[in-house]
């Protein structure tokens, strides 16, 4: 069987693939460099081509699809520290900046053995 002669794929449908698979390419780079997503996940392209012949097999309906795979928003963190007003009835949340300094000018390792050692009074 000889292949086709006339078709590209560069020129199929007007160049509606060519031009789908580089969008795709430009959409999985800006991805990538995205700081808000994984950058060690997987992305993928997937170009899909259906066919579909007719009952005398001489006129075949082609169909075409590219799809991207990208990774997702990656999870963010903080820490919320949370009481119960009695006088109103209300939750009181508020958020722990991460670059907040030290309250007690410690680390947070110096703070945890401080809290675990017992201390003595002086007077």
């Amino acid at each position: 069987m000889t292949p086709p002669k006339d078709l590209k794929l560069q020129e199929m449908l007007g160049g509606a693939i060519d031009a789908r698979f580089t969008r795709a390419i430009l959409d999985v780079a800006s991805n990538i460099d995205d700081p808000n997503t994984d950058a060690e996940a997987t992305r993928k392209i997937v170009v899909t081509l259906v066919f579909k012949p007719d009952a005398q097999r001489k006129a075949v309906r082609l169909q075409a699809n590219v799809e991207t795979k990208l990774a997702g928003n990656s999870a963010i963190k903080t820490t919320v520290f949370s009481t119960f007003s009695r006088e109103n009835g209300c939750a009181i949340l508020r958020e722990i900046p991460d670059d907040q300094p030290s309250l007690f000018g410690e680390t947070s390792e110096g703070a945890n053995a401080a809290a675990s050692t017992p201390q003595e009074r002086t007077s």
